[in-house]
């Protein structure tokens, strides 16, 4: 079932028939936080709102939930991601979604103009709607599809479609190991179902205009949230191949960051509980900060995990524990091996153990099964980190162009700068804010940021407002060159002040090496947001459009991923080297 496990709404008496709210002869229709204008108003009938076919109200909700119509006649027709709806003034059998059905109440004609009831607009469009407070009509996307497949490159990709854009945020259990999606202002329709291999249940629920998606997994395992650009879907991978033993939900660093780290002053390992479940028992471990650890089985089922550059206030902490599966567990503090703390517990029992990251960033958990095993089938040693290491520290991020402004145009390849820019930001975003840091983007979608066309200037000073205004600790404006001169290749970052310079080093470095394209180096220009920012910002131009070779690479999602690693690696070592300075 995992395979092809495809969840599909078609939404039929969920529209006014859940409003028990008895409506005046005027009809507000909201979407997106707006009223609707309408050339011709809504009237109702029967308590059933019916709104004009040919008008720019309805044009526009079409529209927003990514649909097109057409009329002929006595006829309307509405087309939604390929499927058809047809609708006949005074016929009650119509075609929706491609499907024939019966309708309620059929479109009419007054005053020549054709009305379709909002009920039936719904089902083509996929859409929602309710009454607020304030007894106006509110239309909101519908979750209408869930699909879960496996990737032969060893994880399940989860995805959530919606008919028109959606906010959304994640929570994790590390007790139950489930993902929580909630999606506010919208619909889904409750669901329910299991699969036998990695996921243990999937579920939707509706409350209080928020669908609540719950995946629960079978075992912990690394998730991570994939960046968007159709702002109506929500995809997460689930990775069931790899190590999981000591990998839940980890922030992802470097190896050059994590060897560094090392320098840096010791966190504080604050507290240690413990917890007993029906099938597992919990260590939870909280620090201030960043700290990598290693743990070993010794003879007689003895566990200690060293954690490096840690501190406690006691030199030995103990855990009284009456437990049939651990016995105490001790914190002792290792001087003698550098600012070292050691945990060490013995297991009654030959049972495993998983190490894994806790809800909150700062946080261990030592997960202790029940079940025995075979002494041989037993972890035996591990490794990883957990905590935070930069998460004081804000990114604004900055895709060049967008809306009416294009950037650079490639034709040949139908490719436009201003998507790209935001494609490789929002992938450098979900990278960012697996490492930990705040991240804000000035847009996430194709548009201006002040107004559809604005001035130039209007717009430059929007994206240094953000920056300047949410006193970020770094301005990253992402670009992409082009040239009369097409033999000219490669990548480039710009700086402008002298703060600038040792971030623009950094992400440069790490650009090239991960890109491995010619290097065009660093180079100085006052460029508006680079100028007119008060903290460090770089401007970067990934590679050329106008370059047969370049822009072969930046059509290949792969290459993009590569250029948001490398800015990513940039930053951590950026930051990594001002902690190493202030130390000294």
């Amino acid at each position: 079932m995992l395979k092809h496990l495809i969840f599909f709404i078609i939404l039929s008496a969920v529209y006014l028939s859940s409003c028990s709210v008895s409506y005046g002869q005027t009809v507000s229709v909201m979407l997106n936080g707006k009223k609707i204008e309408f050339t011709n108003p809504p009237v109702i009938s029967d308590k059933i709102i019916f709104i004009p076919v040919e008008d720019k109200g309805t044009n526009s909700i079409i529209n927003y939930f990514g649909g097109t119509f057409s009329c002929k006649t006595e006829e309307v027709y509405i087309a939604r991601e390929g499927k058809p709806s047809r609708f006949k003034a005074g016929n009650k059998e119509a075609i929706i979604g491609g499907k024939s059905v019966k309708i309620k109440i059929p479109p009419f004609i007054q005053n020549n103009v054709i009305y379709i009831s909002l009920d039936d607009l719904g089902k083509a469009l996929s859409m929602h709607y309710e009454s607020d407070k304030d007894q106006n009509i509110v239309l909101i996307p519908a979750i209408y599809k869930i699909i879960c497949k496996k990737n032969p490159a060893g994880y399940i990709e989860l995805q959530v479609k919606a008919s028109a854009k959606i906010e959304y945020n994640i929570q994790y259990s590390t007790e139950s190991y489930s993902i929580i999606i909630n999606i506010p202002e919208s619909f889904i329709e409750p669901y329910q179902d299991i699969d036998e291999e990695i996921i243990k249940s999937i579920s939707a629920s509706q409350k209080d205009r928020q669908s609540r998606i719950e995946i629960i997994l079978k075992k912990p395992l690394p998730v991570e949230i994939s960046p968007r650009i159709d702002l109506s879907k929500v995809t997460i991978k689930i990775y069931y191949s790899g190590n999981t033993a000591t990998e839940l939900w980890l922030p992802e660093v470097s190896g050059e960051f994590l060897s560094a780290h090392m320098s840096v002053k010791p966190q504080l390992i604050k507290n240690i509980d413990f917890k007993k479940l029906s099938d597992r028992r919990i260590i939870k471990i909280a620090s201030t900060g960043f700290l990598r650890y290693e743990w070993h089985r010794v003879a007689g089922n003895r566990f200690y995990i060293d954690f490096s550059k840690a501190v406690i206030k006691k030199i030995n902490l103990t855990k009284t524990i009456e437990d049939d599966i651990i016995s105490d567990i001790k914190l002792v503090q290792l001087n003698k091996y550098g600012e070292m703390v050691r945990l060490v517990f013995n297991l009654k029992k030959n049972v495993d153990l998983i190490l894994m990251a806790g809800e909150k960033t700062n946080e261990l958990y030592i997960s202790i099964m029940n079940e025995e095993k075979d002494i041989s089938n037993l972890s035996v040693n591990g490794e990883g980190t957990f905590g935070n290491p930069v998460s004081d520290k804000t990114i604004v991020i900055d895709p060049g162009h967008g809306g009416k402004d294009s950037g650079a145009v490639n034709k040949s390849m139908g490719l436009m700068e201003k998507d790209l820019n935001l494609d490789i930001s929002l992938r450098l975003q979900s990278l960012l804010l697996k490492a930990g840091f705040n991240v804000i983007l000035t847009r996430t979608e194709d548009r201006d940021l002040t107004w559809d066309g604005s001035p130039d200037r209007m717009e430059l000073d929007a994206r240094t407002d953000i920056g300047n205004n949410l006193l970020s600790d770094v301005f990253l404006s992402i670009h992409n060159d082009s040239s009369h001169n097409t033999g000219l290749n490669g990548t480039c970052t710009y700086y402008y002040k002298d703060m600038d310079y040792e971030l623009a080093c950094n992400i440069q470095k790490n650009l090239v090496a991960n890109l491995n394209i010619a290097n065009r180096g660093l180079k100085k220009a006052d460029f508006y947001v680079l100028k007119h920012t008060k903290m460090p910002a770089v401007l970067i131009e990934i590679a050329f459009m106008s370059n047969k070779q370049n822009v072969l690479l930046l059509a290949d999602p792969e290459f993009r991923n590569k250029a948001a690693e490398g800015i990513c690696q940039g930053l951590i070592e950026y930051f990594q080297h001002k902690a190493v300075k202030s130390e000294k």
